[in-house]
């Protein structure tokens, strides 16, 4: 005979909530990935500097979403201080990232962190 174990209903609800967590940072994996993609390899940016722009998208897309779905009763507090208070923890991520990136492309790739992906032509803009 099995006995089924029943959890608190806020234990429950944590559970969802942390379900719901790891959607949206799935979620800023694939805007991470995606602009990172294109913005080294159709706008042939830079790879240290695309990073920066396709961290900054993730952060924005995370903040959205837990803020609306994951956490929508923090809607009530004021959101310029949810968006400082975020902004500054994910600056210090985005420090220690970009150390880390700079340092492992150096390693692997000792030309071509701060340059332009290989194959990338300049834009020379038409003096007409």
């Amino acid at each position: 005979m099995q006995k089924t174990i029943t959890l608190p209903a806020q234990t429950r609800k944590e559970g969802k909530r942390f379900v719901k967590f790891l959607g949206v940072g799935a979620v800023g994996f694939v805007v991470d990935a995606t602009t990172f993609f294109v913005f080294t390899n159709l706008l042939h940016v830079p790879a240290l500097l695309a990073q920066v722009f396709s961290f900054t998208a993730a952060v924005v897309s995370n903040f959205t979403l837990n803020r609306h779905w994951t956490y929508p009763e923090s809607r009530s507090k004021s959101i310029r201080r949810q968006l400082v208070q975020f902004t500054l923890v994910n600056l210090a991520g985005l420090g220690v990232r970009s150390l880390v990136f700079a340092t492992l492309g150096l390693a692997l790739y000792p030309r071509d962190t701060m340059a332009p992906p290989a194959g990338a032509t300049p834009q020379v803009p038409d003096a007409r």
